[in-house]
C-alpha cells in the first residue's frame, strides 16, 4: 500500500542525486512511498515497474543498479528473495505510528546504523548481493516465517492461516526454492486457468495449505490461444 512521505527542499540540491538521471531521481522519490516503516521493501523489478513507472520506457534493474552504487539504497537477500533498503529512511521520514504498530512483512534488513544484520541469511556483499547465500538451504525458523508471511500476503483466499504456518515452519521442506514459490504463486494468480469469479482461486487451489501440500507451484502454465474462427476457416 503506498503511503504519503516527506520530501524537502534539500533534495533538490543535492549534488550526489544530480549525478543521477531525473527518471531515477523520481523513482528513488517513489520507492518512499511503498516501502515500510524502516525503508524496506521486496524487490520485484517488474512490479515496482507497475508501481512506479508504469508510463516510462526504462529498465528498473538499471535505475535500481544507479540507485546502489550511489549509495542511495542497498540491495539484500534473504531465502533467495531481494528486497531494497532505501538508506538513511529513518532521518528523513517519520513514519504515522500506527504503520509502526501494524508491523511489516519485511525482514529486518539494517540496524539504526545501517550495518546489514543476520548476517548468516543476508548477503551484503554489493557485488554479489543478488544471490542466495549458501547458509539458506537450511532456514531458520525467523526465515521460514519471512517466507509464510510473503506467501500468505500473496495467496488470494485467505484461509487456514494458522495451519499454514504450522505447515511453513515444521513440514514444508527446507530444501525448496522459496523465490520459485512465490514466483510461481504470483504468476497463477494472475492466470485465468486457476482463478474464477472475484479472482478466487478456482476449489481445489482455495486453501494455501492444501495449495503447499500438493506442490501446486510446480504445475505448468500453459497458454491456450484464444478461438477465432478465421483461422479455423482458413481465412487467416
Amino acid at each position: 500500500m503506498a503511503r504519503s512521505r516527506n520530501i524537502k527542499p534539500a533534495f533538490f540540491s543535492n549534488d550526489k542525486l544530480a549525478e543521477l538521471s531525473p527518471l531515477d531521481r523520481l523513482f528513488f522519490i517513489g520507492l518512499w512511498t511503498i516501502s515500510d516503516f524502516k525503508g524496506d521493501l521486496e524487490y520485484r523489478p517488474k512490479r515496482l515497474k507497475a508501481q512506479l513507472l508504469p508510463y516510462d520506457d526504462c529498465k528498473i534493474e538499471e535505475i535500481v543498479n544507479n540507485l546502489d552504487k550511489s549509495r542511495f539504497i542497498s540491495i539484500h537477500s534473504l531465502l533467495g528473495i531481494s528486497y531494497i533498503h532505501i538508506s538513511n529512511f529513518n532521518r528523513h521520514q517519520n513514519p504515522h505510528p500506527n504503520e509502526r504498530k501494524s508491523g511489516s512483512i519485511i525482514p529486518q534488513l539494517v540496524d539504526s546504523k545501517g550495518v546489514a544484520i543476520n548476517h548468516d541469511s543476508i548477503v551484503t556483499n554489493r557485488a554479489d548481493s543478488l544471490i542466495p547465500h549458501p547458509d539458506s538451504l537450511n532456514p531458520s525458523k525467523e526465515e521460514k516465517t519471512s517466507f509464510f508471511n510473503n506467501f500468505y500476503s500473496l495467496y488470494p483466499k485467505k484461509t487456514t492461516k494458522q495451519e499454514t504456518l504450522t505447515y511453513c515452519l515444521t513440514k514444508l521442506d527446507i530444501n525448496e526454492d522459496f523465490e520459485k514459490i512465490l514466483m510461481a504463486l504470483d504468476e497463477q494468480i494472475e492466470h485465468k486457468k486457476f482463478l474464477k469469479e472475484k479472482g478466487e482461486f478456482v476449489p481445489e487451489f482455495q486453501d494455501p495449505i492444501r495449495w503447499l501440500k500438493k506442490k501446486r507451484w510446480e504445475d505448468e502454465i500453459t497458454v491456450v490461444p484464444d478461438y477465432d474462427p478465421a483461422i479455423e476457416r482458413g481465412a487467416i
